[in-house]
């Protein structure tokens, strides 16, 4: 299982770390040591001081580390909060954020902004189905096992088990309607998980994708097989952390190629539409009546 995206791990960490961060850059200009500037800012500050100053940028690296839907508008909310935080500063406190060190923090913040506002990063946070790491484990098996449904019983393979769901192996294409009951077993022990068909592979390794509807029990059933099959160094290769995921890696190509500053993630391509192809014209015959006379007119 891959490793959150490099880039994004750091920012999120820069966020995390900026109240001390800001601290140490605060009292460095006023040439104070650092505790004596925390305890003047703790008895100085007002609660929305201490907030954007204490709490606001980790709220931002928070919402950057878990990559959800909602933490793209928390984001820039909170860089929203803290640019009109630096003003505020910036007013009241002249000589302890200056003019350039104001623009300077500016720069940071819209720097940032256009590049969380990059397709790559952006889809990282509204597609889950790129958030590569979330997906759990998968074990190959390689068992017999029993599928239950409406069509009655039908006998077919494990080739892989997940904490939520597993791939069966069948020959044949099965026809339900409603759940489905996967039993099998393994190391003398029996196992049975309701689940539901979620597609049908027809070419290589026939056979379908399952997702288990889990209850209390049978989840903590399968985190349990998954342990055991995690500790028999069954994980599929794949989905293990090679060495392309460590950060020495990721900062040495960095370096040498440039590459790696955003997600390397699968961009859909815009697809131009095509233009309407012309209407055929159609040749109608309108008959006019005038009088006695019939007159035939073709009109498009």
């Amino acid at each position: 299982m891959k490793t959150r995206p490099w880039p994004l791990i750091l920012l999120a960490l820069f966020y995390l770390a900026a109240p001390v961060l800001n601290l140490l850059m605060s009292a460095s200009i006023l040439h104070v040591p650092p505790g004596r500037y925390l305890v003047h800012l703790l008895r100085a500050d007002s609660a929305w001081g201490l907030f954007t100053f204490f709490a606001l940028p980790p709220i931002a690296g928070a919402a950057i580390w878990v990559m959800k839907k909602w933490s793209y508008p928390v984001f820039f909310l909170a860089t929203l909060l803290l640019a009109f935080s630096n003003f505020q500063t910036w007013q009241s406190h002249p000589k302890q954020m200056g003019l350039p060190v104001l623009l300077l923090t500016y720069a940071v913040n819209l720097a940032l902004v256009a590049y969380f506002m990059l397709p790559s990063v952006r889809k990282v946070y509204t597609d889950k189905r790129l958030r590569w790491w979330e997906a759990k484990p998968r074990f190959m098996l390689e068992i017999p096992a029993l599928l239950k449904g409406t069509f009655g019983e039908k006998r077919c393979t494990l080739v892989d088990f997940s904490e939520g769901g597993a791939f069966v192996k069948s020959s044949r294409k099965l026809v339900s309607e409603g759940s489905l009951q996967l039993s099998f077993s393994f190391l003398g022990r029996s196992f049975e998980f309701e689940a539901k068909a979620v597609h049908y592979r027809s070419k290589g390794s026939r056979g379908y994708g399952l997702q288990f509807v889990h209850t209390d029990r049978s989840r903590g059933e399968a985190v349990k097989l998954a342990t055991a099959l995690r500790a028999l160094e069954r994980e599929t290769p794949g989905r293990q952390p090679g060495p392309e995921s460590a950060f020495s890696h990721w900062a040495v190509n960095l370096l040498r190629t440039g590459h790696g500053l955003v997600p390397e993630v699968p961009i859909q391509p815009v697809v131009e539409a095509k233009a309407r192809p012309a209407r055929p014209r159609v040749a109608k015959v309108v008959k006019l009546e005038t009088g006695r006379k019939t007159r035939v007119r073709k009109a498009a």
